[in-house]
């Protein structure tokens, strides 16, 4: 409960910053967390109104004014709960580590009916993947991007993660053994060693990135000399 009443508070003061450049409204985040914190433990009562008080400074810095401003609004909202903030649930992660037993006890039961009878959620890998002969990689590569092929070699490594964002298309050519190759968003990134996570790697040439628990990887198994 501590650490979400922390989170609050770096989110909040985040919030005065983005409100004061106008860059938007996001002290309703910090509600939510310190609304959860105090669900998990109404003690932190005084903690969270000692923190409101920095977040009302009789003589706010000219830069930020605006952004206190828009925080006092916030901070009476927080006031009004005396304590007991709506009973709301809060899901960030759809994670065992976060919401499983003993953490969270305000969870949608798994066989409830789902509010839209006929909605099928399916994962789905949205880059398209094709697999050629090696001696045809470059004239389909030429048909994809619609031009000449520009080639950036890359030494081969084994089991490690290969990110290029100024690349139009990536190309791999599989040894006599196969392989398997796994492909994946890059957008979803978190360092804790959560189940289901790969570890970081810490070789030369691979990206330190593990799978994260919001996104899916796609492995794909590739013949002796198919690209």
């Amino acid at each position: 409960a501590a650490m979400w009443l922390l989170a609050g508070n770096l989110t909040a003061h985040l919030a005065v910053v983005l409100a004061a450049r106008e860059e938007g409204d996001y002290f309703p985040d910090a509600l939510a967390i310190w609304a959860q914190a105090l669900r998990m433990d109404p003690s932190l009562t005084g903690d969270l109104h000692q923190i409101l008080e920095s977040l009302e400074p009789a003589t706010p810095p000219r830069r930020w004014k605006r952004g206190y401003e828009a925080a006092r609004k916030s901070a009476r909202r927080v006031r009004a709960w005396a304590g007991r903030p709506e009973d709301d649930e809060f899901i960030q992660f759809l994670q065992e580590d976060v919401n499983g037993l003993g953490r969270c006890s305000h969870l949608c039961p798994s066989d409830a009916t789902p509010a839209i009878s006929r909605l099928d959620m399916r994962r789905f890998f949205s880059s398209r993947v094709l697999s050629v002969p090696e001696a045809h990689l470059h004239a389909v590569a030429r048909v994809v991007l619609g031009s000449e092929v520009v080639v950036e070699d890359a030494p081969p490594l084994a089991a490690c993660w290969r990110r290029n964002d100024t690349a139009s298309l990536m190309g791999l050519v599989c040894g006599t053994g196969g392989a398997e190759v796994w492909f994946a968003d890059p957008r979803g990134y978190l360092p804790q060693r959560w189940a289901g996570v790969v570890p970081m790697l810490q070789r030369p040439g691979c990206v330190e990135e593990p799978k994260a628990p919001f996104h899916w990887h796609k492995a794909l198994t590739c013949r002796a000399q198919e690209a």
